[in-house]
């Protein structure tokens, strides 16, 4: 491999990459953020991110990230209007796995590309909707992390958004509405034909698994 001696050089291929790898949180700045408080270790170990705010832009961020050195190994900081407002062991019952872990920069689709894809199906479904929650995780150790958004009108939840971690296209709508045979088939659909972890991403987003009890 080539190496790059030219500073002028070295610091334009940077900019070049970073597009390319696709930042979870678009702009850098909150994901940055909340990177310099961890240990170097274990700034690219992240196993959950959430994010809130109005449909155009979201403004409150939360990062999980593994960290053997606290409670329940790991640290949650939270990040509102580009300030830190949390920073703090995350305990969930159970000790957060290395193994559920990924790399932020490397994620295959921006949130952007998430929101846009949510934006064109809740357009020509005519659904409306003024905010959103999204979050981005792995099904299981061995799969991608992938988006999910849910739709917000006035607080209320009107659906699901779940969105492919290869391109950034839908994959289903669960609507608030949907009946549980509705949202059966969707798993076995996704088992069938996409993601092919079916049992796995139910109980990862539901915390029931039904599709192949």
């Amino acid at each position: 491999m080539k190496h790059i001696t030219n500073p002028v050089l070295f610091v334009l291929a940077v900019f070049c990459f970073f597009p390319l790898v696709g930042c979870a949180d678009g702009p850098q700045g909150p994901l940055a953020q909340a990177q310099a408080l961890m240990d170097p270790a274990y700034r690219s170990k992240v196993f959950w991110i959430k994010g809130a705010g109005p449909r155009e832009k979201i403004n409150q961020w939360t990062y999980y990230f593994y960290d053997p050195t606290a409670s329940g190994n790991a640290r949650m900081v939270r990040i509102v209007d580009d300030k830190v407002e949390i920073f703090q062991p995350a305990n969930f019952g159970s000790p957060a796995r290395e193994s559920s872990t990924f790399n932020p920069f490397f994620v295959k689709v921006s949130v952007q590309k998430a929101l846009s894809t949510a934006a064109a199906y809740a357009n020509e479904q005519k659904i409306s909707y003024d905010h959103v929650r999204v979050q981005l995780r792995r099904p299981s150790s061995d799969q991608a992390p992938s988006w999910r958004v849910e739709l917000l009108d006035n607080e209320h939840n009107l659906g699901t958004v779940y969105i492919s971690p290869e391109n950034g296209q839908l994959v289903y709508f669960n609507s608030t509405r949907s009946s549980p045979d509705s949202a059966a088939g969707f798993f076995n659909d996704v088992k069938r034909t996409f993601l092919g972890i079916g049992g796995d991403l139910e109980q990862f987003f539901t915390g029931e698994r039904t599709v192949d009890q």
